[in-house]
């Protein structure tokens, strides 16, 4: 299959990190990559295999996919009439309201049979219009665009803020302590501790708020980061197992064949392929 990244318009304003999609429908596959913007993804026609870390969810026509800063992901078209589009924008141009490190998880899957969709879809739609049409208060549109996506997504409790609203995720700490530290050991009882909860009760709500066990967050975040730098390629595969907090090479190797289905090794052959 032939490879490709998006078609991407550059950013259409100096100083104004936002940036859109051209329809995506004549290459087989968007190249796994990363980059330091938020992303929302929308199927516009066909069905397509979308790769989001160690996750893959199978989209058909109106669903979304909303992808975090630094989250590596990647979409294979299942049938040849499928199209994609997307919308992507730095946090800065929200003065930098929402915390990604603090999110629920590094992405959000919203299908068209889900009512909130409904509303997403057409704030991604008048994103994508105003950023090709080019009104005269363009900044301002595209700014409220995105505000409201945000509600959203602190209404379906993606995100959360720093109030005492019944929706703030309790493990929210654990998570910000995650994400800073995977490169070292981390134990249940010191993430326990962060939320001043015993080691099982942390798990149980943990597994409520999160759908998956610390353990599997811990282990699912470390080999995403690991995906970020097989694609930079500049290190080896202990290097690599070494900054992610994997205790040796062959213990990387397991995890990431158990999690992708191919190992580090092969996944650089496919992506980088003249290494």
């Amino acid at each position: 299959m032939n490879k490709a990244e998006y078609q991407f318009v550059s950013y259409a304003i100096a100083n104004f990190p936002v940036r859109a999609t051209h329809p995506q429908k004549t290459k087989n596959i968007v190249t796994a990559h990363f980059h330091s913007d938020a992303e929302i993804i929308k199927v516009i026609k066909g069905t397509v295999d979308a790769r989001l870390g160690t996750s893959s969810y199978v989209l058909s026509e109106g669903d979304l996919v909303f992808c975090t800063p630094h989250t590596v992901h990647e979409v294979i078209m299942l049938s040849e009439d499928a199209e994609i589009q997307g919308f992507i924008f730095n946090p800065q141009i929200l003065d930098n309201i929402v915390d990604f490190n603090a999110v629920r998880n590094t992405h959000t899957v919203f299908y068209s049979s889900k009512k909130s969709t409904d509303e997403i879809s057409r704030i991604f739609d008048d994103l994508h219009i105003t950023y090709m049409t080019m009104p005269a208060t363009f900044k301002l549109r595209i700014k409220a665009g995105l505000m409201l996506l945000v509600s959203v997504l602190i209404e379906e409790n993606f995100i959360f803020l720093e109030s005492d609203d019944k929706k703030h995720l309790r493990t929210a700490p654990a998570i910000i302590y995650i994400r800073n530290n995977y490169s070292q050991p981390i134990t249940i009882r010191e993430l326990a501790s962060l939320v001043n909860l015993c080691d099982d009760t942390f798990i149980r709500i943990f597994k409520e708020e999160h759908g998956q066990t610390p353990f599997s967050y811990i282990m699912n975040f470390r080999i995403t980061e690991a995906l970020k730098l097989l694609l930079e390629n500049e290190l080896s595969m202990s290097e690599i197992a070494s900054r992610t907090g994997f205790s040796s090479s062959s213990y990387f190797t397991k995890i990431f064949k158990k999690k992708l289905n191919v190992s580090p090794i092969q996944y650089k052959k496919i992506y980088l392929p003249h290494t």
